[in-house]
């Protein structure tokens, strides 16, 4: 007889429930890849993607990105994502700027 499903909660997994390898998800995410004719990115890469658009495009607010990234805190995504903060630091400027300084002028 075959193993029990296992209800484990992680995204990638063999057919009884129980969690794949992370070597095997990625290989197998690799491949998927090449077969679609999409740039090959890993999904590392996709994680970079989520956290640079929430960042960056959806103004998320860094405590709410670094929760979704599992980090131990904030601390920890504003060092990895500084280049999207910085982003957002001149967008900001660039606003107060138009606020101060009529368009006119």
């Amino acid at each position: 007889m075959g193993e029990r499903c296992v209800a484990s909660g992680y995204c990638f997994t063999q057919e009884n429930g129980r969690p794949l390898l992370p070597d095997e998800v990625s290989r197998t995410f690799l491949a998927f890849m090449k077969r679609s004719g999409l740039p090959a990115i890993t999904l590392h890469d996709l994680r970079h993607s989520f956290a640079t658009i929430a960042l960056n495009e959806r103004r998320a607010p860094i405590s709410q990105v670094s929760a979704r990234l599992g980090h131990r805190n904030p601390t920890i995504t504003l060092a990895i994502y500084t280049h999207a903060i910085a982003k957002r630091d001149e967008d900001l400027a660039a606003d107060v700027a138009s606020a101060v300084v009529p368009t006119d002028f």
